[in-house]
Formats: structure tokens, C-alpha cells, sequence
């Protein structure tokens, strides 16, 4: 099972929910537009799907996602700034490793509920239940 939101500019809501995520153990998995990707040679007009397995904060603000790719093993653990990896979002969401999530589902829902609220625009989640 896996939420998935919606890339909406929202800086604060994606810092948060990387934050959470990666603070409990729980991956995400992130749909990035490689048009806008800071390596020229990766640059294509295409989507590539990627994880993000860790964060740094200094000072309390995010700086750095780190992340892994599956294009083999030279990509496994890369570093990316916040700011460029904020850029490349088209969509984002939990991995949930097992079925008992309700937890976690209900305490993403009230992230993105929150900023729906206080942005007054769409942050629409949905849900997969594929896992099993």
C-alpha cells in the first residue's frame, strides 16, 4: 500500500513528509522529471522513479535527500540538495512495509489534510491497495 502526493510546489509538505517518513523507517518512493535534473547527461524529457532513503537538516532546515536509483550500483545512495531534489518532484509517497499502517496512513493523511487547509488548493492522496 502506498500514498501518493501529488507535487504542488509545497515546500513545507514535502520537508515534512520526507522528515516523517524516513524518521520511521518507511521509504518513499518519488517520481522525478529528469528535465530538471542538475546532471546535464541525465536531462530528458521523461519521468524516472526513484527512493528516498535519508535527509540532512542543518539548523533545523533541510539541505540534502539522499536517495537510490536503479540504473545498478554506482546509483545506490546518492546525495542530492534539497532545493534540486524540491525541483525535479512530480509525485511522492510512503512505502508502507506491512499491512499494519494505520498509523502511519492516518498521521500522512493529516500532513497533507493540513496543508490542503492552509495552502486552499488540491493536495489530492490516493491510495493503492495492491500490497499485500
Amino acid at each position: 500500500m502506498f500514498i501518493i502526493v501529488p507535487y504542488n510546489n509545497d515546500d513545507e509538505l514535502f520537508s515534512k513528509i520526507v522528515k516523517y517518513a524516513i524518521d520511521n523507517g518507511i521509504p518513499l518512493r518519488w517520481s522525478c522529471n529528469m528535465r530538471f535534473s542538475p546532471k546535464k547527461k541525465e536531462r530528458k524529457n521523461s519521468s524516472h522513479a526513484r527512493i528516498i532513503t535519508g535527509y540532512i537538516l542543518y539548523k533545523d532546515k533541510m539541505t540534502h535527500i539522499l536517495y537510490t536509483d536503479s540504473w545498478g550500483e554506482r546509483h545506490i545512495n546518492k546525495l542530492m540538495t534539497y532545493k534540486n531534489a524540491l525541483r525535479m518532484t512530480n509525485r511522492y509517497g510512503p512505502i508502507f512495509p506491512t499491512k499494519n499502517n494505520d498509523k502511519f496512513v492516518s498521521d500522512f493523511n493529516a500532513m497533507i489534510e493540513q496543508a490542503k487547509t492552509k495552502k486552499k488548493h488540491s493536495v489530492l492522496p490516493t491510495e493503492d491497495d495492491e500490497y499485500e
